[in-house]
């Protein structure tokens, strides 16, 4: 059982890949299973795109068997926070993809984060009959850990009314 030092949020939400249609295109994400939304800064002297690490790390296996395609969400300005946590990110995926898009996360977690060190996602998961889920985790990788495990790689969530 996940200590109580860890926020795990599950709500519906009207979230979707589609509602990326009209940016993106239809033809262009009917051929991807997941979506990462990124931040873009853009002023008259500066041009800041947030690297996301996960994102890369997706893009960089040669087996992957997940479609992903980047957002970049303008923002007007930008928070430097002095902390001890790691952003993975937020993403918008078709249910299917889930039980790997976490294992492939679980992987990226192992190697490049400490097990004792705070972490962040957001996950929406597009679901085809049902209404769409957005998961919110935000702890240590040791607890995520346990979450994944007592909740059969976050599937467990998707079952419940929320």
């Amino acid at each position: 059982m996940p200590d109580d030092n860890y926020c795990l949020n599950v709500n519906k939400t009207k979230q979707s890949i589609t509602n990326f249609k009209d940016i993106i295109g239809d033809s262009v994400l009917e051929n991807y299973d997941a979506l990462v939304i990124t931040n873009e800064y853009k002023n008259d002297t500066t041009h800041i795109i947030s690297e996301n690490s996960f994102y890369n790390f997706l893009k960089g296996k040669t087996d992957s068997k997940i479609n992903i395609i980047e957002y970049r969400k303008k923002i007007s300005k930008i928070t430097v926070v002095n902390s001890l946590e790691y952003n993975i990110g937020e993403f918008i995926l078709r249910d299917i993809v889930l039980p790997l898009f976490i294992s492939y996360l679980y992987d990226f977690i192992k190697l490049n984060i400490n097990k004792e060190d705070k972490i962040r996602f957001t996950i929406t998961i597009d679901k085809k009959e049902k209404d769409n889920v957005c998961i919110e985790y935000y702890g240590s990788v040791d607890n995520f850990k346990k979450v994944i495990e007592e909740t059969n790689n976050l599937n467990g969530l998707l079952d419940n009314d929320t």
